[in-house]
């Protein structure tokens, strides 16, 4: 007799967790377009080499936490624009930290549609 095994998972209302739960953090690949794609990609962070532009990221789910790192390289000097689906607060998006090796973290909760900002910490040193 051969069984069929359920491996799907199913949890209802609120789950409660001990111990510590992280995502593996990840690297995007620099590009004058940065692709990012968030299933693979919760924890990220990209070292940009020249001025950059974030494209709409894929695999957005409704209610998740991203959070992406943006360094500079050895240079420094280089600005980043982000494509309309980032919502900032206020409604402007962040000029980010310029200095060789700056990082600034920025972290999004997605509402399937957009990114709307959460958090940022700028300048990190």
């Amino acid at each position: 007799m051969t069984r069929s095994r359920d491996t799907s998972l199913l949890m209802t209302g609120a789950q409660e967790f001990s111990g510590v739960k992280n995502f593996n953090a990840t690297t995007l690949t620099d590009a004058s377009s940065i692709a990012w794609d968030l299933s693979a990609n919760q924890v990220t962070s990209v070292t940009i080499t020249d001025s950059r532009t974030f494209a709409d990221p894929s695999n957005k789910v409704d209610g998740a936490v991203y959070m992406v790192t943006v360094i500079q390289d050895g240079t420094g000097g280089h600005t980043a624009s982000w494509n309309s689906v980032f919502k900032f607060a206020g409604g402007t998006a962040p000029v980010i930290s310029v200095a060789a090796n700056a990082k600034d973290t920025f972290v999004f909760i997605s509402d399937g549609t957009n990114m709307n900002e959460v958090g940022r910490s700028q300048n990190i040193s």
